[in-house]
């Protein structure tokens, strides 16, 4: 695909999409809950704006014992370990 689109001229990005990690995955059920007890916080809080995203992430994280974070933190390097794996295969292609 990026190489059909290379050869049109195209040197625009396309997405790429990878699963999350099954070992640091949390129960649906169970991160919907987080996130809806976050929301009602930030409701009561009177968190607004740009404040919003910040307050909601470090609130999943503290219900759910930091679980969240470490399943953002290894998606982050699953992420970058993959840009890296395109990077190399991108530089050594001819």
């Amino acid at each position: 695909m990026g190489k059909a689109r290379h050869q049109r001229g195209n040197e625009n990005g396309h997405p790429v999409c990878q699963s999350r990690a099954r070992e640091s995955a949390l129960p649906h059920g169970e991160i919907e809950a987080f996130i809806a007890a976050a929301l009602r916080a930030a409701e009561t809080a009177g968190v607004r704006g740009k404040d919003v995203t910040p307050f909601l992430l470090q609130e999943v994280a503290r219900l759910s014992g930091g679980k969240t974070l470490k399943a953002n933190i290894a998606l982050l390097v699953a992420n970058a370990t993959l840009a890296g794996q395109i990077a190399v295969s991108y530089s050594t292609r001819g």
